[in-house]
């Protein structure tokens, strides 16, 4: 497996964005929208799932105006249901604060980027997520 992270250039800043895919060749490019709690371990390890199948994967951080990928992870114990509330509660303000016109104005930059990878087979694009973005 390849993995790295990129920098994406988007109208409104600089969005981090997980990669990942085969070694070597070309392969179907996939788009991986994330839920509420941002990228982390877990979702990189489910991007990592769909690269195996034998696609390039991308999940960029859809709150990149809030903060970068470190940033926005928790920093307190999360089985603590204090920790819990108080990180799902600033989550949810993020998701709540981004717009479908956001959404709109960053897809042609997260597409160009993602198609532009040299192990992704361009004109081959789906798009899923987990949770929110499902």
């Amino acid at each position: 497996m390849n993995s790295q992270t990129i920098e994406i250039t988007t109208a409104d800043g600089v969005a981090e964005a997980y990669v990942t895919s085969p070694d070597t060749g070309e392969h179907p490019a996939v788009l991986f929208y994330i839920d509420a709690i941002g990228v982390r371990p877990r979702i990189e390890e489910m991007a990592d799932r769909i690269a195996v199948w034998g696609y390039t994967v991308m999940v960029p951080n859809l709150f990149y105006r809030d903060g970068t990928v470190a940033e926005l992870l928790p920093t307190e114990d999360l089985t603590v249901s204090e920790n819990r509330d108080r990180f799902l509660q600033g989550a949810l303000a993020r998701v709540g604060a981004h717009t479908v016109e956001q959404l709109r104005g960053d897809l042609d930059a997260y597409v160009a980027a993602l198609q532009a990878l040299p192990t992704a087979r361009r004109g081959d694009l789906g798009i899923t997520g987990y949770c929110l973005g499902g």
